[in-house]
């Protein structure tokens, strides 16, 4: 992961929740300890009003896949899980960069055209 993440000689980093373990490459807040100074307060406050963004992506694969719904429609032994929601995400980014999706609004910034997208 650190080495994937090594962009042009800037380490840059994934942002978790307190599952993560801290690293370089792997962020988390900084929990709710009374010792915590306001800078922490600060970050803690500015990531989880952008980490929801991030759950979009996953309610859309769900509400237009229906078949991925794992907890109604999949068993993990009987079925392909993982390559069943990877086509579902390559079908629901192709999507995106045609017609746009909400975390590229909330953020004001386009997504890759189609061409770029399946070119990488």
């Amino acid at each position: 992961m650190r080495q994937t993440l090594f962009i042009d000689g800037v380490q840059d980093c994934l942002y978790g929740d307190s599952a993560y373990v801290l690293r370089a490459w792997m962020q988390k807040g900084h929990g709710n300890g009374p010792d915590r100074i306001a800078a922490e307060r600060a970050f803690d406050l500015s990531m989880s009003r952008v980490r929801e963004t991030v759950e979009w992506g996953y309610e859309d694969i769900k509400q237009d896949f229906t078949t991925l719904y794992f907890q109604k429609k999949l068993e993990i032994w009987e079925t392909a899980v993982g390559k069943q929601y990877l086509c579902g995400a390559l079908l629901c980014n192709i999507r995106s960069c045609l017609y746009g999706n909400q975390p590229a609004s909330y953020f004001g910034c386009d997504p890759p055209s189609l061409e770029r997208y399946l070119s990488d």
